[in-house]
């Protein structure tokens, strides 16, 4: 699999998702519940339940590629679990979001004011 990744959209589907499907059934919920094809130029990221599995979704000229991700011991993936059924997401997200790291968490921007 030679992908240039930096050229794809990635989308991820909030909220848990069963990681019993493969590839055909994820494509069916990439075009039911988020709106898009699954042949396009994206990679549709899942989460499941207990938040320790993520699959990657992806076309790749003739057919699916689907990866697959396990925490290990403690802990799990920071995943949104707002309503929005597809959230676009950067490349660099993605990476922070698979080295553990919470990129969903908007923190309010500190005015630098500050009174005593």
């Amino acid at each position: 699999m030679f992908l240039d990744y930096e050229s794809y959209e990635y989308w991820l589907r909030a909220g848990p998702t069963d990681m019993r499907f493969g590839a055909l059934r994820l494509a069916r919920l990439v075009i039911t519940e988020m709106g898009h094809q699954p042949m396009d130029r994206s990679m549709f990221i899942f989460c499941g339940s207990s938040n320790k599995m993520v699959k990657i979704l992806v076309w790749d000229h003739n057919g699916f590629w689907l990866a697959s991700k396990r925490i290990m011991g403690r802990g799990g993936f920071a995943w949104p679990t707002d309503g929005q059924a597809a959230k676009n997401i950067s490349f660099d997200e993605v990476l922070r979001f698979l080295s553990g790291q919470d990129c969903f968490r908007r923190l309010p921007a500190a005015s630098g004011q500050y009174s005593v």
